[in-house]
């Protein structure tokens, strides 16, 4: 693995922890203000902002099984090339 595949590797981990920790803000300021009536708008902010942290969370995912699969048509590549 060479020193800018690892960097992304390290990014993309480190984006994927920092969307699970807004998750988890979300979901606890969420259950906090739904007891409350008057603060409904608070609700349904948390709520736009949840919708969008899962739908990056799914971004995430899928680059990085891209980044995963060119990773194997790399070594594959590099391999046959070793082979002549």
């Amino acid at each position: 693995m060479t020193n800018q595949q690892r960097n992304a590797l390290t990014a993309l981990l480190q984006s994927f922890v920092i969307l699970l920790a807004f998750t988890f803000l979300f979901h606890v300021i969420k259950h906090f203000f739904e007891d409350k009536e008057k603060y409904s708008k608070a609700v349904s902010l948390f709520k736009k902002c949840e919708n969008k942290i899962s739908t990056l969370t799914f971004l995430l995912s899928v680059l990085s099984k891209v980044y995963k699969k060119k990773q194997v048509v790399c070594a594959h590549k590099y391999s046959l090339l070793n082979k002549y």
